[in-house]
């Protein structure tokens, strides 16, 4: 008899499939609202509101177990289990404030910037430690595939309007 699969493994392959559905109920949203048909902003608050959600959820994967006999150290500790915390939070801060850019809401620049400042410094720390040949950081780069474009939109989000 097979050994049933433990609730968190089900809970983030479901993640992992929300997110790509998320992220295409929001393209479709700015999409819309780029060529201004109706139903552009309830398509941009749930495709961005569920990309959060899901973001914020998967800081909270437990770290993969190492077949190290020995107890890691804290560069170890740092890069799978503090870092990938603070920077799928940071995500899903970062996403709530470009949603609430998008959508004119009132405190968007503040979502950014404390977003943009806890996105910053956590990838600063995983570029040392990669720097530096830490294995642990090597494998936790998926989410820097995530935090980084976000940190992109929201400097141009931040930045002051031209004359």
């Amino acid at each position: 008899m097979a050994e049933p699969v433990p609730f968190p493994s089900k809970l983030f392959s479901l993640l992992s499939i929300l997110e790509k559905v998320a992220t295409v109920v929001a393209l479709l949203g700015v999409a819309f609202e780029y060529l201004h048909l109706a139903g552009a902003n309830m398509l941009l608050m749930i495709g961005l509101s569920t990309l959060a959600g899901v973001y914020f959820l998967t800081g909270f994967r437990p770290p993969e177990k190492t077949d190290d006999e020995q107890k890691p150290g804290f560069a170890a500790l740092l890069a799978t289990t503090i870092l990938p915390k603070v920077s799928w939070i940071a995500c899903a801060v970062l996403v709530i404030g470009i949603q609430f850019h998008l959508l004119h809401l009132p405190g968007a620049t503040q979502q950014l910037q404390i977003g943009a400042l806890a996105g910053a410094a956590a990838a600063v720390i995983f570029g040392f430690l990669v720097a530096q040949g830490n294995e642990h950081a090597k494998s936790q780069i998926g989410v820097l595939y995530r935090l980084v474009p976000m940190l992109i939109i929201t400097s141009y989000f931040l930045m002051p309007p031209s004359v």
